[in-house]
C-alpha cells in the first residue's frame, strides 16, 4: 500500500471489524491497529508510537490514547524528505486512574511487532484507558513539511 493509502486503510479496517467512530471501544481500536500495522507500506521506514497523556490543548483537560503509525518518506535519490503520520486518537474526559499512568512507548528497540504489542498490553496504562471509559474518536493523516 502506499502512504497516502494508510489512513483510509485504516478506516476501512476499523468499519470493517464493527467499529463505533461515536462510541468507540479502545480495545477493539487497538486490535485493530495492530492489525494495520502489519500491512507493509511502500516507504523508507515505518515505527509504531502509543502514548497515554493529559493535555489542555483545547482549553479543558482532556486525556488522550494515542496510536500511530509514522512513515519515513524519501526522495528519488533515497535521502530523507519528510514524514507521514497515521494517528488513531481517542479522547476523553481524564479520570484519577488515567492521570497516574502515563506513557509513551514507540516501537524502537523491539525485534519484532509482536514483542512491541506484548510490551504495550503489558503496562498498567494501557489496561487502564482499555476500562470502560467513555472515549471520542477520530482518524488523522499528518505531514511534515516536505521539501
Amino acid at each position: 500500500m502506499e502512504v497516502s493509502q494508510a489512513a483510509n486503510r485504516l478506516k476501512q479496517l476499523l468499519a470493517e471489524s464493527g467499529f463505533h467512530m461515536d462510541h468507540p471501544d479502545p480495545r477493539q481500536g487497538w486490535e485493530v491497529f495492530k492489525q494495520f500495522a502489519n500491512e507493509p507500506v511502500n516507504c523508507a521506514d515505518d515505527t509504531l508510537h502509543c502514548e497515554i497523556s493529559i493535555s489542555e490543548r483545547t482549553g479543558t483537560e482532556r486525556c488522550y490514547f494515542v496510536l500511530s503509525r509514522r512513515f519515513e518518506i524519501n526522495d528519488e535519490e533515497k535521502f530523507y524528505d519528510h514524514l507521514e503520520i497515521v494517528r488513531l486518537i481517542f479522547v476523553a474526559n481524564p479520570t484519577e486512574a488515567v492521570r497516574q499512568y502515563r506513557m509513551s512507548l514507540s516501537t524502537g528497540g523491539y525485534r519484532s511487532l509482536d514483542a512491541y504489542f506484548d510490551a504495550v498490553e503489558s503496562l498498567p496504562a494501557f489496561q487502564v484507558v482499555a476500562a470502560d471509559i467513555s472515549w471520542q474518536c477520530e482518524v488523522k493523516a499528518w505531514r511534515a513539511g516536505a521539501t
